[in-house]
């Protein structure tokens, strides 16, 4: 008994990654996601749920989905806490200075340590500059590389798109050649 082939169809190529593209932020990501949300959803509350919608409003399923959520509800809390007390520390330090409270005295007295605090204060002010601006090229050549591999995506979208065409296309000529006897089966 002789087995012929299916005709295969021709693709055009899968898209090639970026050269440069941005491997070191997937894997910050990927490595947040993991320490955030470390476990898979629980599949079969999901299922128990579509089938039984009344399991909704149970305590255990709150704490379910709490639990799995966990990482995410504190992110969440540590945001509302800075987006909170942040302009709280600020109103109070302009109150506080605002009154003359606090700032220290007007006049400081020159000893002869204070060239050596202040190169210090510079040394340290020098080097903090310096990682901000090194910070900002980072995060300028990150945008520049996800800008390009956004852009190129429209023409991956399209050779994606031309790829399943050809695919269903093909379907109905596969399943004649079946249907038709083209396997050489008796």
């Amino acid at each position: 008994m002789a087995l012929r082939n299916l005709s295969q169809p021709t693709y055009e190529p899968p898209p090639a990654s970026l050269a440069g593209s941005t491997p070191g932020l997937d894997s910050m990501a990927h490595g947040f996601l993991g320490l955030v949300q470390p476990n898979a959803f629980p599949a079969e509350l999901l299922s128990r749920l579509i089938q039984e919608p009344a399991h909704i409003t149970e305590p255990a399923t709150y704490k379910q989905v709490l639990s799995y959520e966990m990482g995410f509800l504190v992110c969440a809390a540590i945001g509302l806490l800075f987006i909170l007390l942040m302009p709280l520390g600020g109103l109070c330090f302009c109150c506080c200075r605002c009154c003359g409270r606090c700032g220290g005295r007007k006049y400081q007295k020159q000893d002869q340590r204070m060239g050596c605090r202040r190169r210090a204060l510079w040394t340290t002010l020098l080097l903090l500059s310096g990682l901000l601006l090194a910070w900002n090229v980072c995060a300028f050549v990150t945008n520049a590389r996800i800008s390009r591999a956004v852009g190129s995506s429209f023409s991956t979208f399209n050779s994606s798109m031309g790829n399943l065409s050809t695919y269903l296309d093909d379907i109905p000529q596969q399943v004649d050649f079946v249907r038709g006897g083209g396997l050489g089966l008796p």
